[in-house]
C-alpha cells in the first residue's frame, strides 16, 4: 500500500520519498535561494543562511533533524524553521550553512533522521 500512495504522490507532482519505519526520510535536498534571506519563516523568525536551519513539509517546527548527505556521508543537526518545499521535487531545504556542513554543491541525495523529543 505504501508503495501505491508513493507512486499516486509522483503522478500528481509530489516529491517521492522512501520513508523508514524509525521516521527517517530519504530524497533529493535543496538550498534555499540567497532572496529569502530576512524573510519570515513558518516560525516567524527571519530567514538566516548563516544559521543551520531547514524546511520540512510535516516535521515539528521548532524540532531538530539530523540530515547525511548520501554521497559524501558527512552530516549536520539542523532545526525546522520553515515549511516547504513546495516545488515537487524535494523533500528538504536547507539553509546555505547547513548544506556547506554536509558538502552539497547543489541538489543531493538526502537522509533525513528526525531527533525525538527535540522540540525547542
Amino acid at each position: 500500500m505504501r508503495w501505491r500512495i508513493l507512486g499516486i504522490a509522483g503522478l500528481c507532482g509530489l516529491a517521492a520519498a522512501a520513508h523508514g519505519g524509525d521516521g527517517s526520510q530519504t530524497g533529493s535536498a535543496a538550498i534555499y535561494s540567497t532572496r529569502l534571506e530576512g524573510r519570515p519563516t513558518a516560525s516567524g523568525e527571519p530567514f538566516r543562511q548563516s544559521e543551520l536551519t531547514a524546511a520540512h513539509p510535516s516535521l515539528p517546527l521548532g524540532s531538530l533533524a539530523q540530515v547525511t548527505n548520501l554521497a559524501t556521508g558527512q552530516h549536520t543537526l539542523v532545526r525546522i524553521n520553515d515549511r516547504g518545499p513546495f516545488d515537487g521535487t524535494h523533500v528538504v531545504d536547507l539553509s546555505r550553512a547547513a548544506a556547506v556542513q554536509i558538502g552539497m554543491s547543489g541538489n543531493e541525495t538526502v537522509r533525513i533522521d528526525p531527533i525525538r523529543g527535540s522540540l525547542q
